[in-house]
């Protein structure tokens, strides 16, 4: 224990003395040489963070997956990025690029100085649940024969709806055909067919049910079945959605559940064979729905591999928000969090019939699309967006952040991995840690956050009917 403590210490000071030594060299006189050694500290920050020790951690803790990611997406990218201007979206068409490697270096900082805030919190948050006495192990979730009829209903209902949407915009064939056009998208998704969000129930319904047939040791029939529907709900969603990102959820959701729960106490009585199978086919359709994405992106059948990189560019919006959106020549303010409340005025707005509040991603569209409905979804991963509403003070949120997810991981971990603790934390985690941080922040996702958790809260009840 005193090892640990020392050792973690010792790691936080670390990363403490890189980040005030990057400060120096970011705010004086900026070069190559300067942005590229800034880049490689901010990389080296993310492996710190991954090897920082806690009481309970391994690679899937909040803070390593958040690092793993970071690392990935923002200063190896970046270096990439340097090198090769194929990798660019948008930045460099509509931005001046004569500072661009001193941009790409602040920007990098930025977007990784919330990993090892986010660490800070977690470790306080496990320390503050490691004084607690540990409870008692929770009882095995165990459904009824009603409840699963019902959650099975609910699926069909949602397959059902689905279908009455693609019909209701032009048919499958329709939705394929211009699956491209983002102004066809858009067009779909304001109809705000009733059906839509029925269907948008697939998210998590055949993942909690296949996950409900392994966690209580099912037959193996039973367990394919759901695991079929869980694949068939990813298919429609892709379709029906134009969305890989929707159609994804529901197996990231199940895998990383699958992967909590397997180290629980309930779950080592099961075959471990059948985990890794399923595990692996799941990956195996994730990657093979990403390709095909980037098939359907790059228009023909050839795979470029600079174009498949590109297509996980976040640094151009990001760029952005760190660099561009408080210019002298913009004459932006800060936002002071009214971006948040974008959806719930877009339902008043159908009611009073006033002008809803742009989330962070329609409010960048503008700046750097000029508001072209045919342009690309800019996107708002949530540092820059926590920027652009509170400044550098946005970046303390992820300090209770961090506490919170601390707390909740180690509380799950003491209590055996229960099945429903385990599916909001995945739940959660992937919107936090992937979705929210990485790609499209808060305020362009939470409607998809709040049609993710609350029909999970509905299915929940629906397991412990009884008749």
């Amino acid at each position: 224990m005193l090892y640990r403590f020392s050792f973690t210490t010792l790691l936080v000071a670390a990363i403490a003395c890189i980040l005030v030594f990057q400060t120096m060299l970011l705010f004086a006189a900026p070069s190559l040489e300067k942005d590229q050694l800034s880049l490689i500290l901010s990389a080296l920050i993310c492996v710190l963070v991954v090897i920082i020790p806690s009481s309970n951690g391994d690679l899937l803790a909040p803070p390593q997956l958040m690092a793993s990611l970071a690392l990935l997406f923002f200063p190896v990218f970046s270096l990439f990025y340097l090198q090769v201007s194929e990798l660019g979206k948008w930045y460099q068409q509509f931005f001046s690029v004569s500072d661009f490697s001193h941009s790409l270096a602040v920007t990098t900082y930025f977007s990784v100085l919330p990993v090892p805030l986010f660490q800070l919190g977690f470790l306080m948050g496990q320390l503050r649940e490691d004084t607690v006495p540990r409870v008692a192990q929770s009882r095995q979730f165990v459904p009824t024969g009603v409840g699963i009829i019902m959650l099975v209903a609910a699926i069909c209902l949602g397959f059902l709806g689905m279908l009455a949407y693609a019909l209701s915009i032009g048919g499958i064939d329709a939705v394929l055909n211009q699956m491209s056009s983002i102004a066809s998208r858009r067009e779909w998704r304001e109809s705000s067919s009733p059906f839509y969000y029925v269907g948008m129930a697939l998210m998590t319904a055949p993942s909690v049910l296949a996950l409900t047939m392994i966690y209580n040791r099912k037959g193996i029939t039973k367990i394919a079945c759901a695991i079929v529907l869980m694949l068939l709900a990813a298919a429609f969603l892709i379709v029906t959605q134009a969305s890989r990102e929707k159609a994804v959820l529901p197996l990231i959701l199940f895998i990383l559940s699958l992967w909590l729960q397997a180290r629980g106490e309930e779950m080592k009585r099961f075959g471990l064979l059948l985990r890794v199978v399923v595990v692996s086919v799941v990956v195996a359709l994730v990657l093979g729905f990403t390709v095909m994405a980037v098939f359907r992106a790059g228009g023909s059948g050839s795979l470029d591999f600079w174009r498949f990189l590109r297509d996980f560019n976040r640094m151009d919006v990001s760029m952005v928000m760190f660099t561009e959106y408080f210019a002298d020549q913009s004459g932006n303010d800060l936002l002071w969090g009214m971006p948040f409340l974008a959806y719930p005025s877009r339902i008043l707005g159908r009611f009073f019939g006033f002008s809803p509040i742009q989330n962070a991603s329609e409010i960048l569209q503008g700046i750097i699309f000029s508001g072209s409905m045919d342009a690309g979804n800019p996107g708002a991963p949530l540092a820059g967006e926590l920027y652009i509403n509170f400044g550098y003070l946005g970046f303390l949120a992820f300090i209770p952040l961090g506490a919170w997810f601390g707390v909740a991981y180690t509380r799950m971990i003491r209590r055996g991995y229960p099945f429903w603790q385990t599916l909001f934390f995945s739940a959660f985690l992937y919107f936090f840690v992937f979705k929210f941080y990485i790609y499209t922040g808060f305020t362009e996702s939470e409607l998809v956050f709040a049609l993710v958790i609350v029909p999970l809260a509905i299915w929940r009840l629906l397991l412990r009917v009884r008749i």
